[in-house]
């Protein structure tokens, strides 16, 4: 069920996703009036509302009066050129210019009453259906700049303009591939003002209509070129194993001008994380300074000693057209390192590059970042990238970020040719790769419970959790001088244990990978990808969070006393990820099993490998018969007297979109959609009992993280300050609900949303239960 909620009245920024330097971004992706989207309306308010569908918004211009809205943000100085663009098309048989000075209907306003960087449509000049025009302070777009050539109905053209107040100078430019693109300009009677607003204008000049869509308002011409991740990767290039080191040839849709004047469609794509022209250099992975200025020209979004396949997942990825090329390092590691990321390269006709990242580059790395000339080229210096929004005189421009310094995380930025030179922009806290939305606290325990039903099989409930703290058992570490897919040495149980299928155990061994067998078993070694049919037809296990996971970057204890013994790991991350997860096993004199979970929201599906997959369960193993998956949202239930039962988590299907299949065994959100002000957000709850009462979405936006363990809701933490509350209606252990985030003009800040669900269920002693908490950044 999707529920439709809105957060009235906070006040949040006016801009999201977009660049520092911007402050109007609007893609009008919401259906309705402007004026219920952020917009105000300073003439003509209520009639014939400008309206959006959702893709883009409408002007209406015909007799009568009509509505003109305006967006505000922080007033410019009186020295500070103004920077438009926006998506425009006619559609066919409007007419265009009824009494030769054209129509405007969009421009910039300072203080409610001065208009400024008018811009509209006029009649043709020939061959075409309209022309476009500006004017820097009048009406009269006739009088203004014109461009010189005719436009056509039914076509979208990218539409930029600037006006500035030291000058009184206006220019226009359709569609542009930089600031020294051919435009038309027109210099005006007034200067000095402060621009603080962008506004649509309806007329009652004649009868027809403009399309409006991709709004941007920013402080350079590169600024108002949005920046964004591409999500459309293309087919991987098979950087598999022996990938470390590689230079793959690929053909692009078009020449791409390098920095030093080379223009070609042939690259090589370093492995490395930089781009040269085909055959001019050998895959480097030593990055330094020296090289960047000396050897060949080259791109480089992320230079460092990478391995795309270092954990089995990465890969770089390829897609081309006329338009952009786009190369992605996705899940790639540091050489030797254990933590993946991803960055991506998108190459532009005008020779622009834009580097995006996604929030996983770590800081324990080192890169250097930039666009150079290369040959031999004289050093400018290093400069600061993010702080970068302007024209440089240079022709190579390049970061070396040691450890701990690397901030362009989470964000874009350009690098646009300004001949000579570049103009720097960027985007940043917009999370632009998915994974924006932090977990910011763990869900409370959550313990399954398996009871033998005196017939070989199982009753499986959720339990009152049952965490042991074993700190007093006097647990003996097994996490040191472990291997990566091992097992431990036998280690004796100190009570009488029937494990499943009903075989005496006297010891257990323990796979690193969150499995638990006979001591006295036949595995010889650690499985990290877990599958039906391997817990069926192998020996008798208990999978308590069968994954594949690095146990000795962690702790693995074991601990005994006559009547139980506890299992535990402790802070260990998948294989290869920097996550972390603690979980545990009991083992009982009555057979029981109690699987209690602390930490397992982390839980990521990387890119959909098998050992992303998870499984949690029991087997006596050596049969055929796979009684199918069970699902642990619905309890209790009886596996009617036979040994296995278990729910399998595939990586791959969740990857594809499939929220269907609970992600973690513990209630948890997910952000499904990338967040923006005046837009909805999509989460996704998932892991609530179906015997969950009253599930309550909280919002708040400020941190409380208040641990709730005093009133018996074991590990758990109230994230939210509680600011908006929303009911929700899970079906069959989830729900999905959009949030709709308002958009509040004039307001240059960025602000942290906090959600989290709560809801009733016998599953701890005060009976309350919580997700974790998600924190989402605009």
């Amino acid at each position: 069920m999707r529920n439709s909620l809105l957060a009235a009245g906070v006040a949040l920024a006016a801009a999201t996703l977009v660049p520092a330097q911007v402050v109007v971004f609007e893609d009008f992706d919401f259906t309705g009036a402007l004026t219920a989207n952020g917009w105000v309306a300073h003439s003509g308010a209520g009639n014939r509302q400008i309206q959006s569908n959702g893709d883009y918004a409408t002007l209406e211009q015909t007799s009568g009066s009509g509505e003109d809205v305006n967006l505000g943000f922080p007033s410019f100085t009186a020295t500070e050129t103004v920077y438009a663009s926006f998506d425009l098309r006619l559609p066919s048989g409007n007419a265009v210019d009824p009494d030769g000075a054209g129509n405007y209907f969009v421009h910039a306003r300072s203080g409610g009453a001065s208009f400024r960087m008018r811009v509209g449509v006029l009649s043709p000049g020939a061959g075409g259906d309209f022309r476009v025009a500006i004017n820097a302070n009048g009406s009269n777009l006739g009088n203004g700049g014109i461009w010189p050539s005719d436009l056509v109905f039914d076509t979208w053209y990218k539409i930029v303009s600037s006006w500035n107040p030291a000058t009184a100078q206006a220019r226009l430019w359709v569609n542009p591939q930089n600031e020294s693109s051919a435009h038309a300009s027109h210099v005006g009677s007034a200067t000095g003002n402060l621009i603080d607003s962008i506004a649509l204008r309806q007329s009652n000049d004649y009868d027809g209509f403009q399309h409006i869509d991709n709004l941007v308002v920013g402080m350079s011409f590169c600024d108002v070129i949005p920046l964004e991740f591409d999500t459309n990767l293309g087919a991987p290039l098979g950087i598999g194993p022996g990938g470390d080191d590689a230079m793959t040839a690929v053909t692009l849709g078009f020449a791409f001008p390098f920095p030093n004047g080379t223009t070609t469609n042939l690259i090589d794509i370093d492995s490395n994380g930089r781009i040269v022209p085909q055959g001019a250099d050998t895959s480097d992975f030593s990055e330094s300074v020296l090289e960047f200025l000396g050897q060949t020209t080259s791109i480089a979004p992320y230079w460092d000693d990478l391995t795309p396949d270092g954990l089995g997942s990465g890969d770089i990825w390829f897609r081309t057209d006329a338009s952009v090329a786009v190369i992605t390092w996705q899940d790639v590691v540091r050489f030797n390192g254990p933590d993946e990321f991803s960055f991506q390269c998108q190459l532009y006709p005008d020779g622009r590059a834009v580097f995006c990242y996604d929030g996983r580059v770590p800081l324990t790395n080192d890169a250097l970042v930039g666009v150079s000339e290369g040959n031999g080229a004289s050093d400018p210096g290093a400069s600061d990238v993010r702080a970068l929004n302007n024209s440089l005189g240079v022709t190579t421009v390049y970061e070396r970020f040691l450890s701990g310094e690397f901030d362009l995380a989470d964000g874009c930025v350009a690098f646009t040719p300004e001949f000579p030179g570049w103009c720097v922009s960027g985007s940043y806290g917009l999370q632009p790769i998915p994974g924006f939305a932090d977990h910011v606290a763990k869900p409370a325990d959550v313990t399954l419970r398996f009871d033998p039903d005196g017939v070989g099989g199982y009753i499986v409930n959720k339990a009152v959790a049952g965490w042991v703290d074993d700190a007093g058992l006097s647990p003996v570490e097994l996490a040191t001088g472990l291997g990566d897919d091992a097992l431990t040495t036998a280690q004796s149980l100190g009570h009488a244990f029937q494990g499943p299928g009903g075989a005496a155990w006297t010891s257990v061994r323990i796979d690193d990978n969150g499995v638990i067998h006979d001591g006295a078993g036949i595995e010889v070694s650690g499985d990290p990808t877990p599958s039906p049919l391997e817990l069926i037809l192998d020996d008798a296990k208990i999978a308590v969070f069968w994954t594949d996971l690095a146990s000795q970057l962690g702790s693995l204890r074991f601990a005994t006393t006559p009547t139980f013994s506890v299992i535990t790991w402790e802070g260990v991350p998948q294989f290869g990820e920097s996550n972390s997860f603690t979980f545990q096993a009991r083992l009982g004199d009555d057979n029981s099993i109690l699987l209690n979970y602390r930490e397992t929201s982390q839980w990521t599906t990387g890119f959909g490998a098998a050992g992303d997959d998870v499984m949690i369960g029991v087997s006596g193993g050596g049969t055929p018969v796979d009684p199918g998956e069970s699902d642990f949202a619905d309890y209790p239930f009886v596996t009617g007297g036979s040994s296995t039962v278990y729910e399998f988590w595939d990586a791959s299907g969740f990857a594809a979109g499939d929220l269907g299949d609970l992600p973690s065994i513990q209630p948890r959100l997910i952000a499904t959609s990338t967040p923006a002000l005046g837009e909805s957000i999509d989460i996704a709850i998932e892991g609530i009992s179906t015997s969950a009462a009253l599930p309550t979405l909280i919002v708040g936006f400020l941190p409380l993280n208040l641990p709730v363990d005093f009133i018996g809701v074991s590990g758990g933490t109230l994230v939210p300050a509680n600011d908006v509350l929303a009911p929700l209606t899970p079906v069959q252990g989830g729900d999905t609900f959009s949030l709709q985030l308002p958009l509040i003009p004039g307001l240059a800040v960025l602000l942290d949303a906090y959600f989290q669900a709560a809801y009733f269920a016998p599953e701890n002693a005060f009976g309350l239960m919580l997700t974790d908490g998600l924190n989402v950044y605009f």
